[in-house]
């Protein structure tokens, strides 16, 4: 092992974590040790800083042994290391579970000092706002800083949110309508577009909710948190419900938003408390698949009477099982799936439709603003726990991988309008040969 470079440190070190076992646990611990005795540089370049501390957070943490990613924090700090923001979420995770809120606050604190845009003072401000005593390490965060070519705009996914921030400060929202509205109003802004769940999306959605209301301990959960949209909305729709039954104030939230990003979490966090939700929602940092058992330490089991999924749909179904394996659906729990088609769930949408677990209708309607765009969202409800999907066709897997690939070239800001439309057309005709089809929404 003295002779891997850091690369295959973290390679290894995430491959032994997700195996798993007793031997698996030491082998993942050795190279996070390792790490920390490593410089945090690029082996095949000098000048080029790693972006592989997340891997080594993770697998220590899921191994029992987070402090581990804490000493890898600070070593890698200490010789000037800008650490990439999932490792950043990840680490925010931990502190939430082990009920250590300075923890959090010294990552607050450093993803103030490292922020490279000022629409996210305020954000900050409100998040640091009486949580840190005492001095601060040196950590640092990097910010998605990337620009177009040639006209040298911003076109990072933080320089995007930063917009969204200013337009929602100078919008005077103060509400959770207002809000929905203010982030909708900045959507149809040139180069503003934002992948929410808005206009037929929302109605669909608002639909779902109204039809499996929650009842005594029972939470909704977002997966994917993004701008906090969404998340505003099952919010609003939750209090609602709940003061229309008149039932007693709970101090239990009524909906879990689950974000991995932590500028997201923190802009999620300020947009909720903005529109006077923070009693009954919260927005939880880190991978959806390790806070469902929080969720389940924290609620018990049966406790989710409805999901919606919205960050990457070739993980939906691992998101679908880990519910059923921790015995968190209720009975009659819907599970919600936004970007079906597009970039498409295809393994999720077989194991809906084709489980006796499940009652799915998938509906195809318009993209949000850009109505000209087909997406499906499908609509699950949860019959009964012990079903099992025939095994998947080996056209939905390749699917699957084209989804990531597709996914990737996105991020990366190289996807035109066009190009997804023609995925779109290729991931339907994949899943009509796989007898998958979608109905009309109309509303």
């Amino acid at each position: 092992m003295d002779d891997f470079t850091v690369e295959d440190l973290a390679k290894t070190s995430w491959s032994w974590a997700v195996l798993g076992g007793p031997l698996c646990k030491s082998i993942v611990h050795a190279c996070c040790q390792r790490a920390c005795r490593s410089p945090p540089v690029s082996t095949w370049s000098r000048s080029e800083l790693l972006d592989t501390a997340h891997a080594f957070a993770w697998s220590s943490w899921i191994t029992g042994r987070p402090e581990l990613a804490w000493s890898l924090l600070e070593a890698w700090a200490s010789q000037g290391m800008v650490v990439d923001a999932p490792s950043f979420g990840l680490l925010m995770m931990d502190a939430a579970y082990r009920k250590r809120p300075r923890e959090e606050a010294v990552l607050l604190e450093a993803m103030q000092r490292s922020s490279a845009f000022e629409q996210f003072e305020e954000v900050f401000a409100w998040c640091c706002a009486g949580g840190l005593v005492g001095p601060a390490p040196g950590y640092a965060m990097r910010f998605d800083t990337r620009r177009c070519e040639g006209a040298g705009r911003p076109r990072g996914t933080h320089a995007k949110l930063s917009l969204l921030v200013a337009d929602v400060r100078s919008s005077g929202a103060r509400d959770a309508g207002a809000i929905l509205e203010a982030v909708r109003q900045h959507a149809y802004g040139p180069g503003q577009w934002l992948k929410v769940a808005g206009g037929g999306k929302a109605n669909l959605l608002e639909g779902a909710l109204r039809s499996r209301p929650g009842s005594g301990s029972e939470v909704a959960l977002e997966f994917g948190v993004f701008v906090g949209y969404t998340t505003v909305r099952m919010g609003r729709r939750a209090a609602e419900d709940w003061r229309r039954a008149a039932l007693p104030a709970s101090s239990a939230p009524l909906v879990l938003g689950l974000e991995v990003e932590p500028v997201h979490v923190c802009v999620g966090r300020w947009l909720v408390d903005l529109g006077g939700l923070s009693g009954s929602v919260e927005v939880w940092a880190g991978m959806a698949r390790d806070l469902l058992l929080r969720a389940g330490d924290e609620f018990g089991a049966r406790a989710a009477r409805f999901c919606f999924m919205d960050h990457r749909g070739t993980k939906f179904h691992e998101d679908l099982a880990r519910l059923e394996g921790e015995r968190l659906l209720a009975p009659r729990a819907l599970v919600v799936a936004d970007n079906v088609l597009k970039p498409s769930a295809p393994l999720f949408l077989w194991i809906a439709s084709r489980s006796p677990s499940y009652r799915t209708v998938t509906w195809a309607l318009g993209e949000f603003v850009q109505h000209h765009v087909e997406d499906w969202m499908a609509v699950a409800e949860y019959r009964r726990p012990g079903g099992r999907a025939p095994r998947p066709p080996a056209r939905l897997l390749r699917l699957a991988w084209d989804s990531d690939k597709w996914r990737r070239r996105s991020e990366e800001g190289g996807v035109r309008v066009s190009e997804w439309s023609a995925f779109a057309m290729h991931a339907r005709q994949v899943f009509a040969e796989c007898g998958l089809e979608a109905r009309p929404w109309f509303h």
